[in-house]
C-alpha cells in the first residue's frame, strides 16, 4: 500500500475559526479598507501616490478615522471641481458594487462615508419617551395661536424630520430586499407607537376637560367633533 499526503482542505471562509484563532478586529478592519480600495482600482480609479521629488499624484484616499463602523473615502486632489466629480465616481462606482455610500456631511470634513460590504446603517432606536415629548411640544406650538404654515414650521423645527435612506439596486438582490423589509418594519413600528401616544395623550386631555366642565366623555367628544368640522375646509362636489 503506497502512502500519500493527504492535500489541505481549501478554505471557503465558512469554517468557524477555533477558539483562540478568531482574527484581531484590527485585521478585519484592514481588509475592509483594502477590500474598498480594491474596488475602487478595478473600477478604474486610481490611489493617491507620493512620487520622489514631492510630487504627488491626486486619487483615492480609504481611510479609518474613527467614523463608527464606516471608512472615509476621499479624492486628493486640491480643485473643489475635481474631487466632487470624483467622489461621485466613487460614489457610484462603490454603490454598484453593493457598498453602502453616504457623502459626509460635514463640509469642513467632506468625502464618503463607506460601510463594509454587506454592513448597513443601523436604523434608529426607537425611545418611547422622546415620542411624548414630540407630541407635548407639537402641543404646545398649536397653543400659540400661528397659522397653519407657521405652526407645521416650528413642528418640523423642533421635532425630527429627518429621512432614512435605503440605497437598493436592481435587479433587487437579497441583502437589499432584506434592508427594505427592515426598514419598513421599523417605520411600521414608529406609526404604532406614535399612535399609541397620541390616545394616551388625548385621553388624559378628555378626561381633564370633562371634569372641569362637568361633561360627560361623550358630550366632549361630540363638541370636539363639532370644533373639528368647523376648521375643515368645505367637501369639494364629486364629479358624477
Amino acid at each position: 500500500m503506497g502512502w500519500f499526503r493527504r492535500k489541505p482542505a481549501r478554505d471557503t471562509g465558512d469554517e468557524k475559526p477555533a477558539a483562540g484563532h478568531e482574527r484581531p478586529p484590527l485585521i478585519d478592519r484592514a481588509n475592509e479598507a483594502d477590500a474598498i480600495r480594491q474596488a475602487l482600482y478595478l473600477a478604474g480609479f486610481h490611489p493617491h501616490q507620493e512620487k520622489s521629488g514631492g510630487r504627488v499624484r491626486a486619487g483615492y484616499r480609504v481611510e479609518d478615522v474613527g467614523l463608527g463602523p464606516t471608512f472615509l473615502v476621499r479624492h486628493s486632489g486640491n480643485a473643489d471641481e475635481e474631487r466632487l466629480h470624483e467622489e461621485r465616481s466613487y460614489m457610484a462606482a462603490l454603490a454598484a458594487l453593493g457598498y453602502v455610500v453616504e457623502p459626509v456631511t460635514d463640509e469642513s470634513a467632506g468625502g464618503l462615508r463607506v460601510w463594509p460590504l454587506g454592513q448597513r446603517p443601523a436604523l434608529p432606536v426607537i425611545d418611547p419617551r422622546e415620542l411624548v415629548n414630540e407630541w407635548l411640544r407639537s402641543l404646545t406650538i398649536i397653543g400659540e395661536g400661528k397659522s397653519i404654515d407657521e405652526t407645521l414650521a416650528l413642528i418640523a423645527s423642533v421635532n425630527r424630520t429627518g429621512t432614512h435612506a435605503v440605497p437598493i439596486r436592481t435587479p433587487l438582490p437579497p441583502d437589499d430586499a432584506r434592508a427594505l423589509e427592515s426598514v419598513l418594519a421599523w417605520n411600521n413600528e414608529i406609526r404604532s407607537r406614535q399612535a399609541g401616544v397620541n390616545l394616551l395623550v388625548e385621553q388624559l386631555l378628555i378626561r381633564w376637560l370633562a371634569e372641569a366642565t362637568g361633561q360627560t366623555w361623550n358630550q366632549v367628544v361630540q363638541r370636539l367633533a363639532l370644533g373639528i368640522e368647523e376648521l375643515l375646509p368645505p367637501e369639494q362636489p364629486t364629479n358624477s
